[in-house]
């Protein structure tokens, strides 16, 4: 019996395809016990999809912070009540002559961080529902919204009633609320009609598997070859090296000190925030560096069981 597969895939899924059903197909070409996503994306929507697997489903927590690009067009004059071109059109108006300067200008109120209503046509709970299923009743549930960060908001081309946009933003954004709100802003109505998800922190959809790739007689050749190895899942946050009996004693649930750390710390390692810990190139843990008052400390975030024990 192979060995249970243990990392991330980067998948471009293709518009149309629904993110539980990639995640399904990837678990059935694998024969995978544990497999998960780190984000999903709408049906209407293509783009980069991070598929976790065995060890790895525990790093969605962490994946779920990073920034996204996404890029998108706006229709101005028409409002969908899903703010996507999968819903029902409720409202048309006529658009306004609307200056490139002036959308451009206007975006750029956006960039930073703002307050953000979460779509009604949203998988955010509601007293206990989630918000589309009261949606799709015709009840529109009053969510609070919430602080999210636009780090841009570029306008590539405008043209009538089409506006092509890039946006770089954190977790948690919706982008067909943003078009909804910029066309707002603009002085009409609109809705998003493409989205493409075009990187997640290091990681991007160009040179990913294509999802339909997952249909082809190869394709457990071709995601076998493609598992990125749960240590180099996390590009950007700094590694230790530790030694076998600092891994055995973390993974017997032992937190270090910041002396047992400092012991193994090369030039350059970090004293704050999240690091990874590995052995022998094997993720062993994740812990928190930081200080309270004046005196470092070390929280134990994740720990991750060795490869032998999972197979």
């Amino acid at each position: 019996m192979d060995e249970m597969p243990d990392g991330i895939l980067l998948i471009d899924k293709d518009r149309g395809d629904l993110s539980s059903e990639v995640v399904r197909r990837v678990k059935r070409i694998l024969g995978a016990r544990k497999v998960g996503h780190a984000g999903t994306l709408d049906p209407f929507a293509s783009g980069l999809l991070i598929i976790l697997l065995g060890r790895a489903t525990s790093l969605a927590r962490f994946i779920h912070t990073w920034s996204k690009n996404y890029s998108g067009l706006i229709l101005l004059g028409s409002e969908t009540d899903t703010m996507d071109p999968t819903g029902r059109i409720t409202r048309t108006s006529p658009v306004p002559r609307l200056e490139s300067s002036y959308i451009e200008k206007t975006a750029s109120s956006f960039v930073g961080e703002i307050w953000q209503t979460p779509p009604a046509f949203s998988a955010v709970r509601f007293q206990g529902q989630r918000a589309y299923s009261l949606a799709r009743k015709g009840i529109m549930p009053d969510l609070s919204p919430r602080k999210i960060t636009i780090n841009s908001l570029d306008i590539i081309y405008s043209a009538g009633p089409v506006i092509e946009m890039e946006v770089s933003c954190s977790s948690g954004t919706y982008i067909r609320k943003l078009a909804y709100d910029l066309a707002v802003r603009l002085g009409s109505i609109g809705h998003l009609v493409t989205l493409r998800r075009t990187s997640c922190g290091a990681f991007e959809a160009a040179g990913s598997i294509r999802s339909g790739d997952l249909k082809k007689e190869t394709a457990r050749h071709i995601l076998s070859d493609r598992i990125i190895p749960i240590a180099d899942a996390l590009p950007g946050m700094p590694s230790l090296e530790i030694d076998a009996a600092l891994a055995r004693s973390l993974r017997i649930g032992k937190k270090p000190s910041f002396t047992e750390l400092l012991q193994q710390y090369e030039e350059g390692h970090p004293r704050e925030g999240y690091l990874r810990l590995l052995n022998q190139g094997d993720l062993t843990a994740i812990v928190r560096i930081g200080s309270v008052k004046g005196i470092e400390s070390v929280s134990l975030e994740r720990v991750f069981p060795s490869i032998s024990d999972v197979n």
